[in-house]
């Protein structure tokens, strides 16, 4: 077992580790000083981390028995529980008279066990049917009637409500929200889209298959309104499951370990509303039971587990690892924004993905998102410079535009990618803070282009002339009435269609209320993001606009 708590109450979460008749011990951090609470325990997986005798300390949980905490951690007392399967164990308050209760259920189709808290260390206890699948346990109010459900790999179980007495003799209603889920499966309820319903995550905890979530219905007893996301197909024994902001966006990511085949650790991160999911893999370790939390208080998701040295053998002696995020240390991050209304480059995602190499190449993190409540002002505060990548149309409301523009206020970046220059063309701040806005398209099949300032970042490395592929805009206004420094002029005489004549620019950049603006009119074609030549301008505008190293 694996858990994570202050169990002395000093502000730093603690590493509590044990296993199958291993001593069970915990880890105080910072410096991780060893402190003994049993000299043997006999529990494969489930344990559990709660304030069982609600005395303002965590106490802890594991297989048929719990420990409590002294206080501080220096002393603990073993009380017994019940008997009862012990692979997955979760704590709530499931008859609501104020008390923790405990559901815990095994392996081989056994049934969930109710343990309901008397007072003064007594125990009623019950079992539910239906005796499901192999493994997953997880507590929510899935029917939002105020008392607690459980879910048990593809099914819930509907709490009927009332005393103890009641929750015994009354049936727990079974409702299928992921009909032929294999039998070996890991869940979670959680909100994955933000629309206020518990939503159900699985993995195949023992087996090969796919990592889903299941979008809740309005009503959750109506079974076939339950909707399948597919986030990874094709994966291994995922055994264990964690929900966090991985990255800081402000959306709920993913994150799992197989422990059997080719013992990948992933993150999937959720790119907006639970539809496009991100997959990393960070480590091929093999772990087992992963515990996710911010160990280091520093500000990000910190992962905690176990190695298993063989598939068969996960409760021996191999290692545990701290898996140590380093997001918060980077302070160099930039935001991609490439939300439109109507029409829409197919560009886009061969941008964001050049923009995250640019970033992996050149030591600063990159964050993509389509969603615009991503726009506020303490989200935004966590970044150097926000792309608007072929953004169009009227992409932010009223107060998402008054975040952005408290950023740049604040000293904030903006680089502007093509059709930022067509984007919520109905706000003058923005059009000003962009340079011009759209007018007309020019397209043809080459572009011939003069830089005129070759000592800023953006330019200094481009041929001159350059000659580029495809579109570019007529602008409303000459920029240079907004008092932007212009990088790159175009050559009209190279193109039909140009209406700003010999004075056409095509890249600058300025100091605007207090930030700063780079824009570049390129960026249209999927073949940009390839061309050696233009990644360089673009990575030169990142940096100036973002602060990044050396400008």
């Amino acid at each position: 077992m694996k858990a994570i708590a202050d169990l002395n109450r000093d502000g730093l979460p603690d590493l509590i580790i044990g296993g199958d008749n291993v001593e069970l011990v915990w880890y105080e951090a910072p410096h991780w000083s060893k402190h003994l609470i049993d000299p043997s325990t006999r529990s494969q997986s489930g344990s559990a981390v709660a304030d069982l005798d609600t005395d303002g300390d965590p106490d802890i949980l594991i297989g048929t028995h719990w420990y409590e905490n002294d206080g501080n951690g220096s002393a603990w007392t073993k009380h017994p529980l019940g008997n009862a399967g012990t692979h997955d164990i979760v704590v709530a308050d499931f008859n609501k008279d104020g008390r923790p209760d405990v559901a815990m259920r095994g392996e081989s189709d056994s049934p969930v066990t109710l343990f309901l808290q008397q007072g003064q260390g007594q125990w009623s206890t019950f079992d539910i049917d239906p005796g499901y699948g192999r493994n997953g346990l997880d507590v929510g109010d899935l029917d939002r009637d105020g008392w607690l459900d459980l879910a048990v790999g593809g099914i819930w179980m509907q709490n009927p409500g009332g005393s103890g007495a009641d929750l015994a003799s009354k049936s727990w209603a079974k409702h299928t929200f992921a009909g032929g889920w294999p039998q070996y499966a890991a869940v979670r309820l959680i909100d994955l889209n933000a629309d206020g319903r518990l939503d159900a995550l699985l993995s195949p905890s023992e087996q090969t298959g796919e990592v889903a979530w299941f979008e809740a219905p309005a009503d959750p007893q109506q079974e076939q309104g339950w909707v399948k996301h597919l986030i990874h197909s094709g994966v291994n024994s995922v055994h264990s499951l964690d929900v966090v902001d991985m990255d800081g966006d402000g959306r709920l990511d993913v994150v799992g370990s197989e422990f059997r085949g080719d013992k990948r650790l992933f993150v999937w991160l959720n790119r907006g509303g639970g539809e496009e999911w991100e997959a990393h893999v960070l480590a091929r370790e093999g772990l087992h039971q992963t515990r996710v939390a911010d160990i280091g208080n520093d500000g990000d998701y910190d992962i905690f587990g176990h190695v298993c040295p063989e598939p068969e053998a996960c409760f021996g002696t191999g290692p545990v690892v701290l898996m140590e995020n380093q997001a918060a240390d980077s302070s160099d991050k930039v935001l991609v924004f490439s939300k439109t209304e109507s029409f829409r480059h197919d560009s886009i995602p061969d941008g964001i993905a050049a923009i995250r190499q640019l970033g992996n190449q050149n030591g600063f993190a990159v964050d993509a998102t389509e969603d615009p409540t991503a726009f506020t002002s303490g989200n935004l505060a966590r970044y150097k410079a926000v792309i608007f990548l072929n953004t169009q149309g009227n992409v932010l409301n009223s107060s998402q535009q008054a975040a952005f523009q408290q950023y740049i206020q604040s000293g904030g970046g903006f680089v502007g990618v093509h059709s930022a220059a067509d984007t919520l063309t109905g706000w003058p701040w923005y059009i000003r803070l962009v340079g011009a806005k759209f007018a007309s398209e020019i397209r043809a099949a080459g572009l011939k282009m003069t830089v005129v300032d070759g000592s800023h970042p953006s330019t200094q490395d481009l041929p001159n002339p350059w000659y580029f592929e495809l579109e570019a805009y007529n602008f409303d206004v000459n920029p240079k009435t907004n008092g932007v420094s212009v990088l790159l002029n175009l050559d009209e005489g190279y193109v039909d269609g140009g209406t700003m004549g010999s004075d056409h620019p095509m890249a600058w950049y300025h100091l605007y209320d207090g930030g700063r603006s780079w824009y570049t009119n390129l960026g249209s074609n999927k073949a940009d993001y390839s061309d050696p030549s233009f990644l360089a301008h673009l990575l030169g505008g990142i940096r100036w606009a973002g602060k990044l190293g050396s400008d």
